[in-house]
C-alpha cells in the first residue's frame, strides 16, 4: 500500500512538473510577444521547485518516534503454565544386576506431553568391573644401573 501511495505521489509530481513547464513555456511566448509589441511584461511569480517524493505516506509525521517504554522485566516473575515433564526414571532392584550384562527394559502405556500413549524399549549394558592393578608387589629400583 505504501508503494502504491509513493507511486501515486511520484506520478502526481511528474504531472505537476510537466504542467509547470508548459505554463512557463507559454509565459515565455507571451512575454516575447509583448516584448515585440513594446509592452512591459508583469513580474511573474517564480514557481516553487518541484518536491521530490520521499516514498512516505502523504501527511506522515516527521517527528521522531516516541521514547521506548520503561523496562519492567525485572519485576516480571516467570511462572510456568504446566508442570515440567519427567525425563528420567530411577529403578532400584532387589539384587544387583550382573556386571557386563546386556538388559532390555520396556515401558508400556507411557503418556507423552501431547497426550499420546506409547510403548518404548531400551537396551542397556551394565559396566564391567574395573580391574585394579596389584599394588602389593614390590617394584624394582629403576634408578640403579645394572651391570652385566
Amino acid at each position: 500500500l505504501d508503494r502504491q501511495i509513493a507511486d501515486s505521489v511520484r506520478t502526481k509530481a511528474i504531472q505537476d512538473s510537466v504542467r509547470r513547464a508548459s505554463i512557463a513555456d507559454s509565459t515565455r511566448q507571451l512575454d516575447s510577444a509583448r516584448a515585440a509589441a513594446g509592452e512591459r511584461a508583469p513580474m511573474a511569480a517564480q514557481p516553487a521547485p518541484p518536491t521530490r517524493p520521499t516514498g512516505r505516506r502523504p501527511g506522515a509525521a516527521t517527528a521522531p518516534p516516541p521514547a521506548a517504554p520503561r523496562d519492567t522485566s525485572s519485576r516480571i516473575i516467570p511462572r510456568p503454565t504446566a508442570r515440567i515433564p519427567v525425563q528420567a526414571v530411577y529403578m532400584k532392584f532387589a539384587r544387583p544386576l550382573a556386571a557386563g550384562g546386556a538388559f532390555r527394559i520396556e515401558a508400556r502405556g507411557l503418556r507423552s506431553v501431547t497426550g499420546a500413549t506409547r510403548t518404548t524399549q531400551r537396551v542397556f549394558t551394565t559396566p564391567r568391573p574395573v580391574v585394579k592393578p596389584d599394588t602389593g608387589r614390590v617394584r624394582p629400583d629403576t634408578g640403579r644401573l645394572t651391570r652385566e
